[in-house]
C-alpha cells in the first residue's frame, strides 16, 4: 500500500466512529468521506481488504462471545477477483504456477491455479467459521454465496473476469450454501428439513434477504415467505439477471451463446426453452 493510500486511511479512521457499525463497514464509509476516495465504494473496500485480507478469527470470536443475545454477523471478503494469487496466503498454493502478470490466454493455466486456490482458501475459511460455531454449541446458522462467477478463458470466445454487459454461463453459475448447527436442527427441524427439500432446486440471489429473516424467525411487512428457502411456502420462479441499468431480465434472454446453454444443459440448469 503506498503512503498516500495509508495516510487517507489513517486520516479517515480518525473521524467518529458511525454506531452500530462493524470496524470494517466503519473504515469503508469513512473512506468514502475523503476526498480521495469520495463516494468510490470499490476503491474504499479494496484498500481495507488490502491491509485485512483475510478474516480475523479472533476478533470474531471476540464477537460470539459479547453477548449471548442474538446476533447477525456480515464477513464480507474479496473471494476469487483478479489478481487471483492475491487472495490467499502462500500455504494455500496449492496448484502451481499461480503467477500471472495480467489477462492473457497465454496465461492461462496460472490464472486457472490461482483461482483454484482461492476457492480453496474460501473452503478453508468457511470450515473456520463452521468449526468456531459448533463449538459455541449454539442455535447458529451460516448462510455463503457469491454475487457473480468468473470467466477464465472457459471456451473459444476468451471470455475474462466478469460484470460483463452479457454474461456467461461461468458468470451466472455461483454456489448458495446454507449451514445449520445442531442445536438449529434440534430446535427448527421443520426449517431445516423445508431447506434440505429445496437443495435441488432452481434458485437466486434474491432469496436471500427473505431467506436470512426466515432463518431468524423475523417476520416484517418486506419478507415473502415464498422466496425464503426454509419455508414451506417456496415457490420457483424465473431467475433474473440485473444488467447495466438494473433493469431485471430472465437470464436466458440477455444474449447466452450456444455455449453457454451446453453448460446449462450438462448441469442441469433449468431455464424456460420456449
Amino acid at each position: 500500500m503506498d503512503k498516500t493510500a495509508a495516510e487517507v486511511l489513517g486520516q479517515a479512521m480518525n473521524r467518529k466512529p458511525s454506531n452500530g457499525k462493524s470496524v470494517w463497514c466503519t473504515m469503508v464509509l469513512r473512506l468514502m468521506d475523503t476526498e480521495e476516495y469520495s463516494n468510490n465504494y470499490c476503491r474504499s473496500l479494496a484498500l481495507v481488504l488490502e491491509l485485512f485480507p483475510e478474516v480475523n478469527r479472533k476478533e470474531l470470536e471476540k464477537e460470539l462471545d459479547k453477548s449471548d443475545e442474538d446476533m447477525f454477523i456480515v464477513l464480507h471478503t474479496y473471494g476469487s477477483h483478479f489478481n487471483y494469487h492475491e487472495r490467499y496466503p502462500a500455504e494455500f498454493r496449492i496448484y502451481t504456477p499461480d503467477k500471472a502478470e495480467g489477462i492473457r490466454q497465454s496465461y492461462k493455466k496460472e490464472l486457472r491455479n490461482a483461482y483454484d486456490n482461492s476457492i480453496r482458501y474460501t473452503d478453508y475459511v468457511l470450515g473456520e467459521i463452521v468449526d468456531m460455531l459448533k463449538k459455541k454449541e449454539v442455535c447458529a446458522s451460516m448462510l455463503y454465496l457469491s454475487d457473480h462467477g468468473e470467466d477464465i478463458f472457459d471456451d473459444a470466445r476468451a471470455r475474462y473476469l466478469h460484470a460483463s454487459p452479457i454474461p456467461t454461463y461461468y458468470q451466472l453459475h455461483i454456489p448458495y450454501i446454507i449451514w445449520f448447527s445442531d442445536d438449529y436442527r434440534t430446535v427448527f427441524p421443520e426449517k431445516y428439513r423445508t431447506a434440505i427439500s429445496h437443495g435441488a432446486y432452481p434458485v437466486s440471489t434474491n432469496s436471500v434477504f427473505h431467506t436470512v429473516l426466515d432463518i431468524a424467525g423475523v417476520r416484517t411487512s418486506v419478507s415473502d415467505s415464498t422466496l425464503a428457502l426454509t419455508n414451506p411456502a417456496f415457490a420457483v420462479r424465473d431467475r433474473m439477471f440485473l444488467g447495466d441499468h438494473d433493469e431485471p431480465v430472465p437470464f436466458w434472454k440477455v444474449g447466452l451463446k450456444k455455449a453457454d446453454f451446453v453448460m446449462l444443459d450438462k448441469w442441469k440448469i433449468a431455464y424456460r426453452k420456449d
